[in-house]
């Protein structure tokens, strides 16, 4: 645990720096190294963890050696989905002749670049806080997520990017360009597209909680929607992981995350005329709703879990704007309580088993 808590501590610091920093213009240049040196401790551990470190780590390593010592064209890797990782993962293969540690870099920069992107640009555009988004991308294990979903980890900041710089400014063209660099890193990238389009709607929308409430009501016939799933998860191109988690028997998510998303989702209807009135969090609360009903049916399948993925990030940006929920003088005590139960949240499931990640360990040539 040692080794998360330095790069808490470390991403922490730095990101306050790098906060305060950007008031000041003549300090521009400390506020770039800063959020430089964030990226590169979350690199570090990324491209320098275990084969022990992530469930399934080891299975991408063992996929990186076969394509080493096989003498396969690259066509034979472009078969199925996921084309555009496989592509990338044969050119690093190819040209430094099996280097695992250059191929964990390129992914991980593709992984975190555009994390980065957003939270600067958000907390520029909101006047927000930049510290808060990345802890909270640490806290909610999202920056951790790549250790065992490699591919699934870029597809979601991809698709977190597209919506934040070119979904919610209406640039269409460009935002379907980006989903579709995404899609070629992970498929089930398609199905947050639905999602971002009812963000559109207004929270008080009626046609908004008439859809909830049939997603509602699916989840009591959970059944034929779990058919449904699998009907579109086959004509997607997903058959192999229709046909794996067919078998229902191998359980779901536990009420814990399904609390860590009904906690922020309470304050903000509790408080949603006061912070709306300061912030366009509508688009926001709706992520929220739906990556807390993810969760839910993820108690059955955790496949959802996997789909919730692509939601629940956007949570990084959306914590911020409960500092509206607390007077003037106790604003900072109340956002320090909340990053302290999600830190809590992230240690308890580290410590549970969480994606593999504990105990870290280096594997440094």
């Amino acid at each position: 645990m040692t080794i998360y808590l330095i790069n808490i501590i470390l991403s922490g610091i730095l990101a306050l720096i790098a906060q305060y920093s950007y008031k000041e213009r003549k300090k521009y240049s400390i506020y770039i190294l800063c959020i430089c040196a964030i990226l590169v401790s979350w690199i570090f551990l990324y491209v320098f963890r275990d084969i022990t470190v992530g469930s399934d780590t080891w299975n991408y390593i063992y996929s990186f050696d076969e394509m080493t010592i096989n003498s396969k064209e690259i066509g034979d890797y472009l078969g199925g989905n996921d084309k555009l990782f496989y592509l990338v993962e044969y050119i690093c293969n190819t040209i430094t002749g099996g280097n695992w540690y250059f191929f964990t870099f390129i992914i991980s920069l593709i992984t975190y670049v555009p994390i980065l992107i957003v939270i600067i640009e958000n907390s520029r555009n909101t006047g927000n806080s930049f510290t808060i988004p990345i802890l909270m991308y640490i806290f909610t294990l999202q920056c951790y997520f790549g250790y065992n979903g490699m591919r699934q980890a870029v597809a979601i900041s991809l698709s977190f990017l597209a919506y934040m710089k070119f979904f919610r400014k209406n640039s269409y063209i460009k935002y379907f360009i980006m989903i579709f660099f995404a899609w070629g890193f992970h498929s089930t990238v398609i199905y947050i597209i639905p999602i971002h389009f009812l963000t559109k709607l207004k929270f008080e929308s009626k046609i908004l909680w008439f859809i909830i409430l049939l997603l509602i009501i699916s989840s009591v016939l959970f059944e034929p929607f779990w058919n449904l799933i699998m009907e579109l998860l086959t004509y997607s191109g997903n058959e192999d992981m229709a046909l794996r988690y067919m078998d229902t028997s191998l359980g779901g998510s536990g009420n814990l995350r399904i609390i860590v998303g009904l906690v922020p989702l309470i304050f903000g209807m509790w408080k949603y005329k006061l912070i709306s009135k300061r912030e366009n969090i509508d688009y926001l609360l709706i992520f929220i709703v739906m990556d807390v009903i993810m969760m839910i049916f993820s108690k059955n399948i955790w496949l959802f879990a996997r789909i919730a993925a692509y939601i629940n990030i956007y949570l990084i940006i959306f914590i911020p704007n409960l500092k509206y929920c607390f007077e003037k003088n106790s604003k900072k005590i109340g956002m320090i309580i909340i990053l302290l139960f999600y830190f809590l949240y992230m240690t308890s499931m580290m410590l549970h088993g969480e994606y593999g990640l504990y105990p870290y360990s280096f594997n440094i040539l």
